[in-house]
């Protein structure tokens, strides 16, 4: 009976490879044309949304965008986060802070496509300015939270935390 089982699972082994390839191919097959149905975002359909707070002693920035179009669409191209000082580049390690947004925007959503943690802020609190872009989608706002000057002998940095 031992023999009888031992063959059986021999003979078995084909049939499952068979069945693993055939699974394999409709995986595939089910990805391709998942990624062809889904059309890019057109940039007029989107709202780009910027969320500042601060938190303890630095400021997050969050960066979301929302779809307008009667369908789900495909996001694929870099939203940057650029702070300004007086009308210039400002002094922050990691200025500009870019990001290649890409996946699935479903209809009505909103969805965060980047969150950023600003800290230790020492030159002056006035004239800060944030400019946030995806395409040629653009926002520019005061930034009403400033982080905390913590250390002047330490730059200021601008981190990606998602």
């Amino acid at each position: 009976m031992v023999r009888g089982q031992a063959r059986d699972r021999a003979l078995s082994i084909p049939s499952c490879l068979a069945a693993l390839t055939a699974a394999a191919a409709l995986v595939a097959a089910t990805a391709a044309h998942g990624s062809e149905a889904v059309a890019p975002c057109a940039l007029d359909a989107l709202r780009l949304a910027v969320e500042t707070q601060g938190e303890s002693t630095t400021a997050r920035i969050g960066i979301s965008l929302r779809s307008s179009a009667a369908r789900s669409c495909r996001l694929s191209a870099p939203v940057t986060v650029t702070i300004l000082h007086a009308g210039r580049w400002a002094p922050v390690r990691g200025n500009p802070l870019r990001r290649l947004v890409s996946g699935v925007l479903a209809r009505g959503f909103e969805k965060e496509v980047l969150a950023a943690d600003w800290q230790n802020w020492c030159a002056g609190q006035s004239g800060v300015r944030l400019v946030v872009s995806y395409g040629t989608l653009m926002n520019v706002q005061p930034l009403p939270v400033l982080p905390a000057c913590l250390d002047r002998r330490r730059p200021s940095s601008l981190a990606l935390i998602r």
